[in-house]
């Protein structure tokens, strides 16, 4: 430390700035940092600032999860609630500084309202820096269309990690071949979102799929799932996969 001082002692005698020497001072003594993410533990769950729909549903689900961060307004959620999140991040403008005070402790990482990207996928991309290989999101559907919309193109650009979780469903998409677990009798609907989907099999639902192309005129909606999981291959596009609760 005395290195240090001598160091700022001569700097100042050249014309340095005090201010630049408290500031040295104070990086040297650890109290100036950059803001840290901390390390998620998973499963991980986002609350967005959607609908919360059955709050005493919301918080059944969120007791499952070990990690829950809170996307900008998904912090009045919850408060609401009365759930503790892990973690805070966005430009905060929905948030309110007099909420973001009631909760000093909580680690917090704040975005500039001038962003290419939404809190939310800010979110996703902290989730994938960690290398977390699975997250659900929780009040994504919101009241504003386009902003629902978006995040269901969220849901599909980063589907190797994301779920979406309502009071009624699990949605998620799905490409290529895979295996998807379920209860027999339980609804399922598959929707493409944008582009067909084609060369579509089926394995385990009432109404079988068999190198169907799904697109804007014919989707499978209200299918049944005959046992404790059902099959899908898909040739070219991918589907939206609804599992009704």
């Amino acid at each position: 430390m005395a290195e240090l001082v001598d160091a700022l002692d001569s700097g100042s005698s050249r014309g340095n700035s005090v201010d630049v020497r408290v500031i040295l001072a104070a990086i040297y003594l650890g109290k100036i940092q950059e803001p840290m993410t901390p390390r998620f533990t998973a499963p991980v769950a986002l609350v967005a600032n959607g609908p919360i729909g059955s709050g005493e549903v919301l918080k059944n689900q969120l007791a499952r999860f070990k990690t829950i961060i809170a996307v900008d307004g998904g912090l009045h959620t919850c408060h609401k609630l009365g759930v503790r999140p892990n973690f805070i991040i966005g430009d905060m403008d929905s948030a309110g500084s007099e909420l973001l005070a009631s909760y000093p402790e909580i680690p917090k990482k704040t975005f500039s309202p001038e962003k290419d990207q939404t809190d939310l996928e800010l979110a996703i991309l902290e989730i994938k820096k960690q290398k977390i290989n699975r997250a659900t999101l929780f009040c994504a559907l919101k009241m504003r269309t386009d902003h629902s919309l978006y995040n269901l193109h969220l849901l599909s650009r980063y589907k190797e990690i994301l779920t979406i979780e309502t009071d009624y469903e699990t949605l998620f998409f799905v490409e290529g071949n895979c295996s998807i677990p379920c209860t027999p009798g339980q609804t399922v609907s598959l929707l493409p979102l944008g582009i067909p989907a084609k060369g579509v099999v089926s394995k385990g639902l009432k109404w079988e799929l068999e190198n169907a192309t799904l697109n804007g005129t014919f989707a499978s909606i209200s299918n049944i799932c005959l046992g404790d999981a059902f099959s899908l291959s898909i040739k070219e596009g991918e589907l939206l996969c609804f599992l009704i609760k």
